[in-house]
């Protein structure tokens, strides 16, 4: 026995070439990670510094008054006016603008000025950049396009090549370098601070951390309540555990409910991140009656679209042109829309659990009464993490097409109607109609895309077990 284990020795560890070889694999390694670091580092201190000179020059007070940027519910000049109003002793809701989640209210005013809010924006970008890298690892963990993952790779790529990144990476880049998140940063409009506590539950439920994704679930649903429809997603990332982010069929299934150890975890720590989220704000909004009269004002103000101010949502222009009496019919229509696609949804794409994220956050945003283009620019940086899926996807060209008109066309409209009063709504609203249609058409396309890849991985996974049978 001494020998065999003698030989055994001799033969892995004792080999001089095989241990060069691997210190040479390992070297190689280390300098491609150092090299994607400092390749993803650059353009994150680039995007920083090109941010804050357009903010330097003064972009952000033209964008403020953009009805595509800005709206009642994430506008950095209602939050002020509530602290202003908080500071004289009076509701931060008795004033016509602050809507929002009372959550906002709990960022000091030290913050809110132009220059700070922007920054601050820019490193919620930052972070949830950061998670969608690390989402991106736990989508393909053995992505081709990650050297570290091929046991193959023998020399670092050419030095006049930028070092290859995994698809989490381009998403991030995309979030950092989107005009659409860079001018909702500029404005003043949080809509990143909306994606990062969603990026946080999915990517702690993914890595099978249900205290993180419970924060992150608990953020989501207390700074937009429509988010709540989050949590599928983020439970089945924690029933099926990393094998669900898995990118080939079959996937297993679902453990059951009873048998999961970390299913109660998260449900426990979600009820105690809302207890606190609520016990802050109510200790805030003590002087101003507590936290039950902001709650009663916020959540009918998103059913009932008191404020029909013009904006990217097909709320405003239907409920102006509709009878009183029938409005709450049709709110409850345009509520209720979201609970009826979600079940279709989470049966088909149970086990693509980001990508049924995905899906309602894009549907959530179609629906919404006050969309922004912030919540746009957010959407379509989730886009990279599933180009294996969506490759054959169609009319990519026309729903190129179709956001560019939107963004160049709607403040055109918006100019002939408000600023020179030669149009009428009908201009402006052509623009929603057309944003809402090409926002439909990515859904139902790429929902169809991954559906149909999956059914392909299928039937050649099939035909493989009929092969190896034979």
């Amino acid at each position: 026995m001494g020998g065999d284990s003698g030989g055994d020795h001799g033969g892995t560890s004792g080999d001089p070439g095989t241990g060069s070889r691997c210190s040479s694999a390992c070297g190689i390694r280390g300098r491609a990670g150092w090299r994607k670091a400092a390749w993803f580092a650059a353009h994150v201190c680039a995007a920083v510094c090109v941010r804050a000179g357009l903010a330097q020059m003064g972009l952000g007070r033209w964008l403020e008054t953009r009805p595509e940027v800005v709206s009642t519910i994430n506008s950095r000049a209602a939050l002020l006016e509530a602290h202003w109003l908080m500071d004289h002793g009076l509701s931060p809701y008795s004033g016509p603008h602050f809507q929002a989640s009372p959550v906002l209210l709990l960022l000091p005013p030290c913050v809110l000025s132009p220059l700070s809010f922007t920054l601050l924006l820019t490193v919620s970008d930052i972070l949830a950049a950061v998670l969608l890298i690390l989402s991106g690892s736990l989508l393909h963990p053995s992505s081709p396009s990650n050297p570290s993952s091929s046991p193959n790779t023998s020399s670092p790529p050419p030095p006049s090549l930028p070092p290859p990144v995994g698809l989490g990476a381009w998403s991030a880049l995309l979030l950092l370098w989107n005009p659409l998140s860079a001018a909702a940063a500029l404005a003043g409009a949080a809509s990143s601070l909306f994606l990062l506590p969603v990026a946080l539950a999915l990517t702690a439920a993914a890595a099978g951390n249900p205290p993180l994704a419970a924060m992150g679930m608990a953020l989501s649903i207390a700074l937009s309540p429509a988010s709540v429809v989050l949590i599928v997603p983020v439970l089945l990332l924690l029933l099926n555990g990393r094998s669900s982010t898995a990118t080939s069929p079959p996937l297993p299934r679902p453990s059951p409910l009873h048998r999961n150890p970390l299913l109660s975890p998260f449900l426990l720590f979600l009820a105690l991140w809302l207890l606190v989220l609520s016990a802050a704000c109510h200790l805030l909004l003590l002087p101003h009656g507590g936290l039950l009269p902001a709650l009663s004002q916020v959540f009918p103000f998103a059913l009932q679209l008191t404020d029909l101010t013009p904006n990217l949502g097909l709320r405003w222009y239907f409920f102006a042109e509709a009878f009183a009496y029938i409005r709450p019919f049709y709110s409850f229509v345009f509520s209720a829309s979201l609970l009826l696609v979600l079940p279709p949804l989470a049966l088909r794409l149970h086990r693509r659990p980001f990508f049924l994220a995905f899906a309602l956050l894009l549907f959530t945003h179609i629906v919404a009464p006050y969309p922004a283009v912030g919540e746009s620019g957010v959407i379509l940086s989730l886009l990279p993490l599933f180009l294996p899926h969506l490759s054959a996807m169609r009319f990519v060209f026309i729903i190129f097409l179709g956001y560019l008109l939107v963004h160049t066309m709607g403040p055109t409209m918006w100019d002939l109607w408000i600023l020179k009063s030669i149009g009428n709504a009908n201009f402006f609203f052509a623009v929603v109609l057309i944003f809402a249609a090409i926002q439909g058409l990515l859904l139902v396309e790429a929902v169809h895309t991954v559906l149909m890849h999956d059914r392909t991985l299928k039937k050649l996974n099939l035909a493989s077990r009929l092969l190896h049978a034979a």
